[in-house]
C-alpha cells in the first residue's frame, strides 16, 4: 500500500475520482482505507504475466484489447462495489440515526415512566391519608351515633315519664270536670233564696246552708212603700237629736 500511496496508480486515482464526483452529488466521502483496499484487489487482477516482445503474434492487438476491456470491467465493477459499498454506509448510518432516535424516544419515556412512577407514589399516598381521615370521621360519627343514642333512650324515658303525668293530669282534669258538672248540675236544679225579714239587715242564709250572696231574695212579710220608708227615717233622725 505504501507503494501505491508513492506511484499513485491509475486504478487509485480512478477510485478516488469517482469518491470526488459522489461527494460534489451529496454524497459523504469514502475512508480512504476502503479507497486503497479497493485499489489493491484491483491492481492485483492487473498484474498479469505479459508475453515477451520478441514473441508477440499477430494476435497480439486483440489481445491488448481484450486486456483492456477486462480492465475496464474491473475498473466498472470497483466503481459498482465502492457505489454499493457508499449505499451500506448511508444505510448503516441511517440506520444508526433511527437507532439514536429510538434510544432518545426510549429515554424519553423511560423519564415519562419515572414521572408517572412518582405520581402514582404521591397519589397512592394522597389516598392514604384521605382512607385515614375517612376512617377518623367514621370514628367520630359512631361515637355520635351512641351519643345520640343515649340522649334518645334518656329522652324516651323522660317521654314516658311525662306521659305517665299526663296520664294521671288526664285523669284527675277528668275528676275535676265530673265534679264541675255535677255541681253545676246540682246547681241548675236549686235555686237559693235567702229571707230578708228585716230590711235593716242582711239577708239571712238559704234553707241548704249558702250564705246571702247577689241573688233573688224571699221575703216574709211585703216590702214597705216609699212613704213609710221616710217616715221611719225621720223618726230615727228625731231620736238623735
Amino acid at each position: 500500500m505504501t507503494a501505491m500511496h508513492t506511484d499513485r496508480s491509475p486504478v487509485l486515482v480512478a477510485l478516488q475520482r469517482a469518491d470526488a464526483r459522489m461527494q460534489r452529488d451529496g454524497q459523504d466521502p469514502t475512508p480512504r482505507d476502503v479507497i486503497e483496499a479497493f485499489a489493491q484487489a484491483a491492481q492485483a487482477q492487473m498484474a498479469t504475466p505479459r508475453p515477451a516482445a520478441g514473441e508477440a503474434s499477430l494476435g497480439e492487438g486483440e489481445e491488448s484489447r481484450a486486456e483492456l476491456e477486462r480492465l475496464r470491467r474491473a475498473y466498472d465493477e470497483l466503481e459498482d462495489q465502492l457505489v454499493r459499498v457508499t449505499q451500506d454506509r448511508d444505510q448503516v448510518r441511517t440506520r444508526n440515526a433511527t437507532l439514536r432516535r429510538a434510544a432518545d424516544r426510549a429515554a424519553s419515556w423511560w423519564d415519562a415512566a419515572k414521572d408517572l412512577n412518582r405520581l402514582w407514589h404521591a397519589e397512592e399516598a394522597l389516598r392514604e391519608e384521605a382512607v385515614a381521615r375517612l376512617e377518623a370521621d367514621r370514628d367520630e360519627r359512631q361515637e355520635r351515633i351512641v351519643a345520640l343514642a343515649t340522649q334518645v333512650s334518656e329522652l324516651t324515658a323522660e317521654q314516658d315519664e311525662l306521659r305517665d303525668e299526663n296520664a294521671a293530669l288526664a285523669d284527675e282534669l277528668a275528676q275535676v270536670r265530673r265534679e264541675l258538672e255535677a255541681a253545676t248540675a246540682d246547681t241548675a236544679r236549686h235555686r237559693h233564696f235567702y229571707p230578708w225579714p228585716d230590711p235593716s239587715r242582711p239577708p239571712e242564709p238559704c234553707d241548704c246552708g249558702a250564705t246571702y250572696p247577689r241573688d233573688r231574695v224571699r221575703r216574709d212579710d211585703p216590702r214597705p212603700e216609699p212613704e213609710e220608708m221616710w217616715d221611719r227615717i225621720r223618726d230615727e233622725l228625731a231620736g238623735w237629736a
